[in-house]
């Protein structure tokens, strides 16, 4: 190993050691909010799934159950 390969790997070593001292505080405040940010997702996807149960739950408690389903996947396929 050359003189020069020994420096780059040393400064490397050092920069990942200041890298990590300065970071290593902040971890759990960064797993705090992604943790609350992964529930707010969960919530708000549970409140439109469910929402969209109850749609479809009004339309087939009707009495032409079969052509408002129907119709209700042909308005599924169209929407993005």
């Amino acid at each position: 190993m050359s003189l020069k390969e020994k420096t780059k790997n040393e400064i490397k070593k050092k920069f990942k050691k200041i890298v990590f001292k300065i970071i290593k505080p902040f971890i759990p405040f960064l797993i705090v909010i992604f943790l609350i940010v992964l529930a707010v997702c969960t919530v708000v996807d549970s409140m439109f799934t469910t929402e969209d149960d109850m749609q479809m739950a009004e339309k087939l408690s009707s009495e032409d159950y079969e052509a408002q389903y129907a119709e209700w996947l042909k308005d599924k396929e169209t929407t993005p």
